[in-house]
């Protein structure tokens, strides 16, 4: 039961995690080009951000996803480290109060 607990805190932490990087990144080159109109990716190659001018001279702009393959292995990633911590951190817990008695 406690390690069923650690792997849902470690897939809920991965996933915010990977949800605020894509939206960071999003929001980083949406500010960060300009008047640069075009395709801008970022993360990786995994999201991307478009800006055109149309006909009308309005802008149009969108974003999304370029590969999810890579935000895939970015969760994974961030899932091992957060197992990792949430598997040393009882331990080192217990190390501690063992240090101070």
């Amino acid at each position: 039961m406690n390690m069923f607990k650690r792997i849902i805190s470690a897939i809920t932490l991965s996933f915010i995690l990977t949800a605020v990087l894509t939206a960071a990144t999003v929001i980083i080159l949406m500010f960060t080009k300009g008047r640069e109109m075009g395709r801008h990716l970022g993360l990786f190659g995994s999201v991307f951000f478009d800006a055109h001018e149309t006909s009308s001279g309005s802008i149009m702009v969108g974003f999304g996803l370029q590969n999810p393959w890579i935000l895939t292995l970015i969760f994974l990633a961030l899932f091992v480290f957060s197992l990792v911590f949430f598997t040393i951190l009882p331990a080192l817990q217990k190390r501690k109060k063992m240090l101070e008695a």
